[in-house]
């Protein structure tokens, strides 16, 4: 069984497809954003198709605007917008970010892990010399997310990237022994890496 994540046009069909059921159409930067929130997973499009279709009531097309006021993000393309943040030091933002994911308990817990986790893809990435296909099987991601990458990592040195991927592991060991709390050391890793 095949379990790998469907390609965007083959998604941009079946987003089609649902909305044609419901007389609707989605314009492509709103398909695009739709993608971007929900990773391409399947099953959280197919749910966020109905709420868009619920949201717009009778119009007739949905806006990119629709998109990002009603849609659900993931929690990895929560971390993809923190970083990206972070790296153009924007704080309000990384804030705005951090306030929701902590409303989000569940989400909160794992922050460290899943900086640590993404900021380590990021390293790889720079220090490789392997293009996008090979990255991409190497690290288990699609390419979209390789190349989503690659123009975070030119925000970072290599050993910005290095230094933070130390503090996370150091920060993510500190949690797990107690030593501090994922609050303590979220707003640690976040004020360091923006002093960057």
């Amino acid at each position: 069984v095949d379990c790998d994540k469907i390609s965007q046009n083959l998604i941009a069909s079946f987003v089609a497809g649902q909305c044609k059921k419901y007389n609707k159409q989605i314009t492509a930067p709103a398909l695009n954003t739709l993608f971007n929130y929900t990773l391409g997973d399947m099953s959280k499009i197919d749910n966020e198709v109905v709420k868009l279709v619920n949201y717009i009531g009778d119009r007739d097309i949905i806006q990119q605007e629709d998109v990002v006021e009603i849609v659900t993000k993931s929690v990895e393309f929560q971390i993809f917008e923190l970083t990206e943040a972070l790296a153009k030091k924007n704080s309000e933002k990384v804030y705005e970010i951090l306030n929701f994911l902590k409303s989000k308990k569940d989400s909160y817990r794992s922050i460290i892990s899943l900086i640590y986790n993404h900021f380590r893809r990021l390293f790889h990435i720079s220090i490789s010399k392997c293009n996008k296909s090979e990255l991409s099987t190497m690290l288990g991601v699609k390419e979209f997310a390789v190349t989503k990458s690659l123009e975070q990592t030119k925000m970072f040195t290599k050993k910005q990237l290095k230094a933070i991927n130390d503090l996370c592991m150091q920060l993510d060991y500190d949690v797990k022994q107690s030593k501090t709390s994922v609050e303590m050391a979220v707003e640690y890793l976040i004020l360091t890496i923006l002093n960057y």
